[in-house]
């Protein structure tokens, strides 16, 4: 039976079968809400895997050799960008939805990681290495227009793209610290939405666009965060007694699905903001 923790409250659905014993991340959230995509390491090495929101009905998407990564559907559903080490280094591929027919789209000897999806399905973001630091880049869904976002000599990472098309949320260590900002793609405009001595990294968007879900370590444990785009009235979304830390908002803004190893192996919690309600998804 799923377990629900904060107000111990029960939760029907159907049983999940993602092991307790591996490490699970969360990845994407379909734009309807009904589906999942997770990364696990089940079987040695990390494999894509599609679930319900509620964490029933596992369906494995990958199966190689090598291992495969960080798993975002396009804005429609029927695309899913991941990278995988299956032709020697880390390299973005575009797969159907069901897991049929991976096309590779990068061709490097550095890594290229984390894709994002513009909201119209045109473009892919990601990080890379390619330039001997980490950059944020950007290319048509062939693979073809790639061009260079960032172009700075700091780390910038784990690329998002606003549902709007706008911005991209990512982190870098370019005020000395890693911290959450936010690039205007039109200008290159970059605005720095976290300044503290503490680590705020991976961040993620409302689906209303108007905030950034982001991790931070300022309290001790790995919480989760919300900021508004303009860097105000940012507050804590997740309890002090849980480390937590990959996150991403439901598309209906009233829970939050992340990454959590509070047990040892990482799991995917979901949290019900209005309701003070989470339920482990993979136990």
């Amino acid at each position: 039976m799923i377990k629900t923790t904060f107000l111990a409250l029960a939760l029907c659905c159907a049983m999940p079968t993602i092991a307790q014993d591996f490490n699970t991340t969360i990845t994407s959230w379909s734009a309807d809400g009904s589906k999942i995509l997770v990364t696990s390491n089940r079987n040695g090495k990390s494999q894509i895997f599609e679930l319900r929101a509620d964490g029933s009905h596992e369906k494995q998407l990958t199966i190689t050799e090598a291992s495969n990564w960080w798993a975002t559907y396009s804005p429609d559903n029927s695309k899913i960008a991941f990278y995988s080490y299956r032709d020697g280094d880390a390299e973005i591929y575009v797969m159907n939805a069901d897991g049929s027919h991976p096309t590779r789209l990068t061709f490097n000897k550095s890594f290229d990681y984390y894709p994002t999806w513009s909201p119209d399905g045109d473009q892919i973001a990601f990080y890379t290495g390619r330039d001997g630091n980490e950059e944020i880049y950007v290319m048509n869904v062939d693979g073809s227009g790639m061009r260079n976002l960032s172009n700075n000599n700091a780390k910038d990472q784990d690329p998002r793209w606003s549902p709007d098309g706008k911005h991209i949320a990512f982190q870098s260590d370019r005020t000395g610290k890693w911290q959450i900002h936010l690039l205007e793609i039109k200008t290159g405009e970059v605005t720095n939405l976290s300044n503290n001595e503490f680590i705020d990294e991976l961040p993620s968007w409302s689906a209303d666009g108007s905030q950034i879900i982001f991790h931070s370590n300022r309290e001790g444990k790995g919480r989760i965060y919300s900021v508004d785009i303009d860097g105000k009235n940012e507050k804590v979304l997740t309890s002090p007694e849980r480390d937590n830390f990959i996150s991403i908002m439901a598309p209906d803004g009233k829970s939050i699905i992340y990454t959590s190893n509070r047990n040892g192996p990482l799991e995917i919690y979901r949290y019900y903001l209005q309701e003070n309600r989470e339920v482990n998804l993979v136990n």
